[in-house]
């Protein structure tokens, strides 16, 4: 079978998964959404596969990438044009690969599938010698896992170890777990962007 073959019935299952899954996604009342605002096709795809990580996952350069598909609460597609990228993509450095599968764990925790989410982001830890400034990422992975697999106990130490952290970093990524604390029972998209989750509220 050509590779072109395989590509085509690859994007003809992810597009298969994400027509259901879309359902799940949270944070856009369905009245505001059409189904062209999350259409993703199997060009699209293909031409997700051609672009550079800054031009697919930082910039976002057209309407199917993941991160403008994202932007229009479009979680499940943004996921799955992310997957397909991560398999059909450039090859990446480890950092951007570890940036790639954060966004995938923010995409499908964000649709919903906070089990699969858990399981992606389990493989974001980074190396201490990578964040000399004393930046405490993988602390703050692990509070956020600890919030999708619903381990209070474990939420409430990262929480008070990252909030020990120095500088600014380590203190916006405190409060997100803050709201991880406040919004517990929350699924992760309202726990994470919204304001009445916020500590004290």
């Amino acid at each position: 079978m050509g590779m072109t073959r395989k590509m085509g019935l690859l994007a003809a299952l992810i597009l298969a998964g994400a027509a259901t899954a879309q359902a799940s996604v949270i944070g856009t009342p369905d009245a505001k959404q059409t189904p062209t605002d999350c259409a993703l096709s199997a060009a699209d795809l293909e031409a997700n596969a051609k672009l550079s990580f800054a031009d697919f996952d930082q910039r976002g350069v057209t309407r199917a990438t993941a991160r403008k598909l994202g932007e229009r609460y479009c979680y499940a597609q943004a996921a799955r044009a992310r997957e397909h990228w991560l398999l059909w993509g450039p090859d990446l450095t480890e950092r951007e690969r570890n940036v790639a599968s954060w966004h995938l764990f923010q995409d499908l925790a964000s649709a919903g599938d906070e089990k699969a989410a858990a399981h992606i982001l389990a493989t974001t830890r980074r190396s201490a010698a990578e964040e000399p400034d004393g930046f405490d990422w993988n602390t703050y992975v692990v509070g956020t896992w600890a919030f999708l697999v619903k381990d209070r106990a474990l939420l409430d130490q990262m929480t008070e170890k990252l909030g020990q952290g120095p500088g600014v970093r380590n203190a916006m990524n405190t409060k997100v777990l803050r709201r991880f604390q406040t919004c517990f029972d929350q699924p992760y998209g309202k726990a994470y962007d919204s304001e009445a989750c916020a500590a004290g509220k």
